[in-house]
């Protein structure tokens, strides 16, 4: 059986064995054109690939020095890694196995994430050794040479604008909509836009919280993990929640999770979800379990994050060695969604006095009035589409009728 199930419903949750697979801080950075999904693993400096058809996990490369963050090729054969304590950005190529220095930084500079631009610009984030190093964002010429783009070396801090700051990014993100990239700065998520060299906030604060909703009141406790969609949907991994946030069109609200991950906590809460913990000793349990989202599924402190669009799953690294799947709607379910709200549009400018009427997953004509017979043959054609597409695309029709009427 497959990691991610397609008999499961939307939001389920998955986890892969920790115990079969022996994961070590496993973070998801990308997946091929089989759906395997390839992870680094900080802890044992490897390099490692999660079959997606059997869950079984293979060694693709070792003898990194804590590799912290990395990311996939547009064409999906290759992986860029920054090797932290080898001050390297490294290129692994998925096929032959052979690994290629891309930089080195000078002593004292190591690289903590990296990410390729929409025009394969290799963008990285270094910080220095000192104990509060701040973290910039670097850009690697075509020559190989390194130029600080954002924030300075130094002491951390916040700044917007062209002399911004930063504390700790955790990950570095391109934007697929606009080319700009997202950072996730502490619990703040943050916008570089490498036309103008601006540095904004999107949404988080200095305050430690969970809040749902506009971007400007969302709160976050340390953001660790960062994925896109095509559409640009953005997905964070809340690391101090134990949630899988979205951000999408001004709002932030929860995908996965419902409680903080104080460990004391849920097992007083239910003891039962741990009947192995004989001693309570909170310290050796995992929390994270396969369910339904914001329901009995548990994500343990999600640290890394990566989506197949194609498949219509997220996965997800967390600090108690797992990777879970999400199910969330696939590339061609959300393509199919707009063709239907611009139908739904170009219907509801058409009409005089006709109208949809939604209920359940039925769908009536009320009302009709047309100019001529053409008219309605063209609208019992559209009804006959609508009534014949997913179940998730009438939500979306519900809620578009509800603003018009």
């Amino acid at each position: 059986m497959g990691v991610a199930s397609t008999k499961k419903e939307l939001g389920w949750v998955d986890i892969v064995s920790r115990k079969k697979n022996k994961l070590q801080y496993p973070r998801p950075q990308g997946v091929d054109e089989n759906g395997d999904v390839f992870f680094i693993e900080r802890l044992s400096h490897r390099i490692r690939k999660l079959g997606i058809k059997d869950g079984n996990c293979n060694i693709l490369d070792e003898e990194y020095k804590f590799p912290s963050g990395g990311c996939i090729e547009k064409n999906k054969s290759k992986i860029l890694i920054a090797d932290r304590d080898s001050r390297k950005i490294i290129s692994f190529d998925l096929k032959s196995g052979r690994r290629q220095v891309i930089t080195q930084f000078s002593v004292g500079k190591r690289p903590c994430g990296v990410c390729l631009g929409i025009d394969n610009t290799i963008y990285a984030v270094i910080t220095d050794d000192s104990h509060d190093g701040a973290h910039v964002l670097v850009q690697v010429e075509k020559n190989l040479s390194v130029k600080i783009i954002a924030g300075s070396l130094g002491s951390r801090g916040f700044c917007d604008g062209l002399n911004a700051q930063f504390s700790l990014i955790y990950d570095i993100k391109v934007d697929p909509t606009n080319g700009t990239l997202l950072l996730a700065d502490g619990n703040r998520l943050r916008r570089f836009d490498p036309i103008t060299k601006l540095v904004s906030t999107i949404a988080g604060d200095t305050t430690i919280g969970v809040i749902d909703g506009i971007y400007s009141q969302a709160l976050f406790h340390t953001i660790r993990g960062i994925a896109l969609d095509s559409d640009g949907t953005i997905y964070l991994c809340d690391f101090g929640n134990s949630r899988i946030r979205i951000l999408k069109n001004g709002f932030v609200s929860t995908l996965v999770g419902s409680q903080p991950c104080d460990s004391h906590h849920l097992l007083s809460k239910s003891p039962s979800l741990f009947p192995s913990a004989q001693n309570k000793d909170t310290s050796t349990i995992f929390m994270t379990r396969s369910g339904k989202a914001n329901k009995d599924a548990i994500l343990f402190c999600p640290v890394a994050i990566t989506i197949d669009e194609d498949r219509g799953c997220l996965y997800v690294g967390t600090a108690d060695d797992s990777i879970a799947s999400i199910i969330i709607p696939s590339q061609d379910v959300r393509r199919q969604e707009k063709r239907i709200q611009i139908l739904l549009y170009f219907w509801l400018a058409d009409r005089q006095r006709a109208f949809l009427t939604l209920h359940n997953t039925k769908i009536s004509k009320e009302s009709k009035h047309f100019h001529q017979p053409e008219q309605e043959s063209r609208f019992r054609r559209a009804l006959h589409w609508l009534v014949h597409t997913p179940r998730g695309a009438f939500d979306i029709l519900n809620r578009i009728l509800e603003f018009v009427y």
